[in-house]
């Protein structure tokens, strides 16, 4: 917690979120840091995400390296080392953050003890909104399973789709004897084509549920798998 505060004090163009130190937790592998945590001592990781399919390969080298990745890495060096220079370090004792950058302008943050009141808080508003539905008529219990039903319907249907697609470009690529570590993974028009397909699927699917169950039915459904999710995620990846 002392340190993010620190951080976002700090940092020019904030870019993180607690989910990425969740992964980090769950790596099989360990990292620079780890002697440090080993020792107890605080400290801060920073690395690059993409291309990772040049990592540790002949690949990776100074040519394929993003120059403003560097910049970046390099203006947080500079700006924290005058920062963290100037400060105290005996305080760091804090317990660990929730936090998320917001367009890498600012970093939100709040104390991880709030993750858990929180999610109970949203459990008991979800339970007024149904609560309210099925007073007012306008949600069923058995719409709200149907509408759970064919959300789950949906992700599978999207999924298998965007997968049939994928398998076709590879056959196709094979064939044409390039390989896909060429053009596919580092072509963003391919990663925006498979959203606007899934876009797609969900939008013909949704269009035909809706002559069977009713917007509210569909939209409450769908959100009691976010919730269970949400419930999960609290209580196993807080961050």
């Amino acid at each position: 917690g002392w340190l993010l505060r620190e951080f976002a004090k700090a940092a020019p163009s904030p870019l993180t979120n607690s989910l990425l130190y969740e992964m980090y937790k769950l790596l099989p592998n360990d990292t620079d840091l780890t002697e440090f945590k080993r020792a107890g001592l605080p400290g801060l990781n920073f690395a690059y995400i993409e291309g990772a399919l040049r990592y540790h390969t002949q690949a990776d080298n100074i040519e394929n390296l993003d120059e403003r990745s560097l910049q970046h890495q390099g203006a947080y060096a500079l700006a924290l080392a005058r920062h963290f220079g100037n400060v105290g370090l005996k305080q760091t004792g804090e317990g660990n953050a929730i936090y998320f950058d917001v367009l890498g302008a600012t970093l939100l943050r709040y104390p991880a003890s709030w993750v858990l009141p929180l999610s109970v808080l949203i459990l008991i508003l979800f339970a007024a909104v149904v609560a309210l539905g099925l007073k007012r008529g306008k949600l069923t219990l058995k719409g709200i399973a149907a509408g759970l039903f064919l959300f789950l319907l949906n992700l599978v249907a999207a999924s298998a789709t965007v997968y049939v697609i994928w398998l076709l470009i590879t056959t196709i690529q094979l064939r044409m004897g390039r390989s896909l570590t060429d053009d596919f993974y580092r072509d963003k028009f391919y990663f925006v084509g498979f959203v606007l397909v899934a876009v797609a699927v969900t939008a013909a699917l949704y269009s035909l549920f809706r002559r069977k169950v009713s917007t509210e039915n569909l939209s409450v459904g769908a959100l009691v798998c976010w919730l269970g999710l949400l419930l999960l995620t609290s209580l196993y990846l807080p961050g």
